[in-house]
């Protein structure tokens, strides 16, 4: 794997600024080269076990480790906007009519040198019990099961920062509006070492999430000759899952190193840095980093573990339990010429939540450097569970009319409910600091991310109206128009808070002495609960094989679909303007064409969404939005013998960037993922 990016962490108001109105300067800028391997191992294994006539056993389990090691070169990581090696003077300016210095160039600008050891394990377990029972004219499907995943992430930092004076630094967003950032350097060299100060090693080691579901379930149905009426079907679900997130952090530490680190800085070791890109923005591609090969290879993780014990985050301690059950009544009929089929039901639905964690205690402040650490914990931690309990009744009717032999006409009416991610309702409340303190009389800048166990569900009053057209074996023409009604969707609210923060160490020479007290401006997130909106929707599909081709051309085939949905605004906050809804694009399209004779299939697809809002305010106020993206996946599969197959596909073939803005077109994210290729092996035993 090797994933190159780009960004920003968007703009801020210049804190310098004495004119009218104001001025927005980029906040920091970086890169990324991610350089790594995935590895996966699945074993999946089905046994059934027909009792008797009338009853079956199956029993079906799945066992998967995944492995993920790589480095994270970080590169020319300045922060332009953070002011934290002190005043900064501007030296040139353009600025763009939303008052934003998309041209700028100035002294003294701070900069994080780094890279990152990342390793994470996860495991995957899972193992149902299914029983089906016929008796006259009732059938009964029963299961239990229990699915456990456990991850465990380690990134360990290794750190320089500039000395002061920072560089003379320039950047220019208008050479590619939109796209990479351009900068550059004036009498001050990036590659040369002694610019860079030794700062350190930190980060989690081996944190753990946890995931453990236990679900049952039973369905029964029974078939009926009443006239309209074709059968009636019954059902119960009960499903309890746990997901618990546990911190662990190795305080930073320059201590137990060699006077003198400077062997381990190298250059980036990789050619192939943004060379697929073609634009006309203008920046480095090469840089100074951490050669973490060398580095761990003469501080072993393990001993600096063992030196340095990781201590749990409190205020990150998370634990979510999500208890559900449900029972639905449904009924099948049609008319005696099954002309017109369908069904009605409802469903019942009751949620029970505790989420509990550690939160700050009474009267707790903000510390930085506390025992070492580099980043924001509060002073005292106590804790804290909430309880959340609703119900929900779920109508349905789904009715199908036959026009003809090869043309149905479907109409769908429901409500539906979704619980929001369980991760968004744990009391976690994390404080964040993207540099340093900055010497006094400079404003700093920081992050507070919040949960909220008070969380409703997503709810909505949909209707669905098709048209198909079977016009051919497996060949269908379809177009479908639908309309949803919804409320409580879930989205950030971004709000200010200015805090008081001990500094208790690692303030290195930024002039704060140890002791002080310097105030943070945090930009708070928390997500929570918007107004109704409305999403209409109109979807054009297309399947069809080419077997009325001669020779081997009749083993082609194509497949084609088209979405275009109309949104509208939502109310996040009464004191806040209407936002677009996330993650909607209004136009999504898949074209694709496959070859598959039965020993030898091809596929090829590409996929396009147009532009789609990620968050429609961020935590600095100029919002994340995601421009157009479209990429080909090819992949294909060989059937060796009945029992054997041997899989390959290739992602992002055209190596398309994934790129995000602000709402000043200034770039978030230029992301070259790259091609990424797969091989398996698929045994059926």
């Amino acid at each position: 794997m090797d994933d190159q990016n780009s960004g920003t962490d968007g703009v801020l108001p210049d804190s310098s600024y004495t004119g009218p109105g104001k001025q927005y300067r980029i906040f920091g800028m970086r890169g990324n080269d991610n350089q790594g391997f995935d590895r996966r191992l699945s074993l999946l294994s089905m046994l059934e076990y027909r009792v008797s006539d009338s009853l079956e056993l199956r029993l079906d389990t799945l066992d998967s480790e995944f492995s993920q090691s790589y480095n994270d070169f970080e590169m020319n990581n300045f922060y332009p906007g953070a002011f934290a090696s002190g005043p900064e003077t501007t030296l040139s300016e353009t600025v763009s009519p939303s008052g934003v210095q998309t041209a700028w160039e100035g002294t003294n600008v701070y900069a994080w040198l780094e890279a990152v050891r990342d390793i994470y394990q996860q495991k995957v377990t899972s193992n149902a019990l299914d029983a089906t029972w016929t008796l006259a004219s009732w059938t009964v499907d029963g299961q239990a099961s229990f699915g456990e995943a456990r991850e465990e992430a380690t990134n360990q930092y290794v750190q320089w920062n500039t000395k002061t004076p920072g560089a003379t630094f320039h950047y220019n967003a208008a050479q590619d509006p939109g796209g990479p950032i351009g900068y550059g350097f004036v009498n001050y060299n990036p590659l040369d070492t002694s610019n860079y100060n030794w700062y350190g090693e930190q980060g989690p080691y081996q944190e753990p999430t946890t995931d453990k579901i236990w679900n049952f379930k039973v369905d029964a149905q029974r078939s009926l000759d009443s006239g309209w009426l074709n059968s009636m079907s019954f059902g119960a679900n009960y499903q309890n899952r746990t997901l618990g997130r546990t911190p662990n952090w190795v305080a930073n530490t320059a201590t137990g190193f060699a006077a003198d680190m400077t062997p381990y800085l190298m250059m980036l070791n990789n050619s192939t840095w943004f060379s697929s890109y073609s634009g006309p923005a203008q920046f480095p591609t090469n840089a100074l980093t951490v050669n973490v090969n060398k580095f761990f290879s003469d501080y072993p993780l393990s001993g600096f573990i063992a030196s340095h014990p990781p201590a749990p985050q409190l205020t990150q301690i998370t634990q979510v339990q999500e208890k559900s059950e449900a029972a639905y009544a449904q009924v099948n009929f049609g008319t005696p010429d099954k002309r017109l089929t369908g069904n009605l039901g409802v469903r019942a639905v009751h949620t029970e939540e505790l989420s509990s964690g550690y939160g700050p205690g009474p009267g707790a402040t903000l510390v930085y450097g506390a025992t070492g650490a580099s980043n924001l914990v509060f002073s005292s931690q106590g804790f804290v569970s909430q309880t959340n309990s609703y119900n929900n009744v779920l109508p349905n009717l789904n009715l199908t009319y036959r026009l003809n032999d090869d043309l149905l006409a479907r109409f769908a009416a429901a409500q539906v409910m979704q619980r929001p991610d369980m991760n968004l309702l744990a009391q976690a409340s994390v404080p964040s600091a993207a540099t340093q303190p900055p010497p006094p009389g400079q404003l700093w800048n920081g992050t507070l991310s919040k949960g909220n166990p008070n969380l409703k569900p997503y709810l909505s009053n949909q209707l669905d109206l098709s048209l198909e057209w079977y016009f051919g074996p497996r060949s269908i023409l379809a177009a479908d128009f639908f309309l949803k009604d919804v409320k409580n969707l879930v989205l950030t609210n971004y709000f200010p808070e200015t805090e008081d923060v001990l500094l208790a160490g690692n303030v290195l020479g930024s002039g704060n002495p140890v002791g002080s007290v310097k105030p943070i401006n945090l930009s708070v997130g928390q997500p929570g609960n918007a107004s109704k909106t409305t999403l209409k929707g109109l979807e054009v599909a297309w399947e069809q094989p080419f077997d009325f081709l001669p020779g081997f051309l009749r083993s082609f085939g194509a497949e084609a679909n088209y979405t275009h949905i109309w949104s509208g605004d939502v109310v996040l906050s009464s004191n806040q303007p209407p936002v677009p809804v996330t993650g909607v694009s209004d136009n999504t399209y898949n074209a694709g064409l496959y070859y598959d004779d039965g020993r030898v299939g091809i596929h090829a697809n590409y996929n396009y969404r147009s532009e789609w809002v990620a968050d429609p305010t961020s935590y600095f106020g100029d919002g994340v939005y995601v421009k157009g993206y479209g990429q080909l996946d090819i992949a294909a599969n060989f059937n060796v013998t009945h029992w054997l197959a041997i899989t390959a596909s290739v992602i992002n073939a055209t190596q398309s960037p994934l790129i995000q803005v602000d709402r000043y077109d200034i770039n978030r994210l230029y992301d070259l993922s790259g091609r990424r290729f797969y091989v398996g092996l698929h045994a059926t035993l």
